[in-house]
């Protein structure tokens, strides 16, 4: 059985849910169930961390295999099993993923009412509106949040970005493979084939032109963190 814990920081709307089944069909036969924590495989599907807690629910404790919405080290302390922890996550440039996060939590009812029922046409949001959504998204799924939850500090969330022993993009998995083949301690090897897209949201509506202009100003840190040399360079390193 491994000992190094291994952590995929799953973003939304990066591919994770795939990844995370990857994860699970390569790990089952090393790796105890009860010392995985994947939601909608190994518990249900609104079991990830912070919902838990959210809710009042024990952590698990000794997982060897973390893959849901959890930020950068927020649980490893008394979730994980000791150990250096092998990180690995996947990006996506900020307007599709925006735009992408618009059409799933409106389809999911995971944004307020005012902004679902633009999902037919999001062109006609108000821009005051869109502003606020904008904001919204930055707030509780932009790239400083994930990777500096407590403080949201911008340089300290780039530093525990680049600590990642893997970063890829979202729309490159043969280089997530490739990586993790050339870097991982478990002995376990990834294919592109292993892969299976399990949650392409339907694109509905798209952002106008005026909407990405607006969109690109409001989120200027997450274009930072994005074009940032280093980590362009590392979602580009090769074995």
């Amino acid at each position: 059985m491994p000992q190094r814990p291994l952590v995929f920081t799953h973003l939304h709307k990066c591919a994770g849910s795939s990844v995370r089944r990857m994860l699970y069909h390569k790990f089952k036969g090393l790796i105890a169930r009860e010392r995985m924590h994947i939601p909608e495989i190994t518990c249900g599907p609104y079991g990830n961390l912070p919902m838990m807690q959210k809710r009042g629910e024990a952590l698990p404790r000794g997982i060897l295999l973390l893959a849901d919405h959890t930020p950068y080290a927020l649980y490893d302390d008394h979730v994980l099993a000791p150990g250096d922890v092998f990180r690995m996550t996947l990006l996506r440039m900020p307007l599709d993923r925006l735009e992408s996060y618009f059409n799933f939590c409106a389809r999911t009812k995971f944004i307020p009412d005012k902004w679902s029922r633009f999902i037919d046409d999001l062109g006609a949001m108000p821009e005051a509106e869109f502003i606020e959504m904008c904001r919204h998204f930055e707030h509780n799924s932009g790239y400083v949040y994930w990777f500096d939850p407590k403080t949201r500090d911008f340089e300290a969330a780039l530093r525990n970005l680049l600590s990642y022993d893997v970063i890829a993009r979202h729309d490159r998995l043969e280089e997530l493979c490739e990586m993790f083949n050339a870097r991982n301690p478990y002995g376990v090897r990834f294919y592109l084939g292993d892969v299976r897209h399990v949650n392409q949201t339907p694109r509905s509506t798209h952002l106008t032109p005026r909407q990405r202009e607006v969109a690109q100003g409001i989120l200027e840190q997450e274009f930072a963190i994005w074009e940032s040399p280093a980590v362009q360079e590392a979602m580009q390193s090769r074995p």
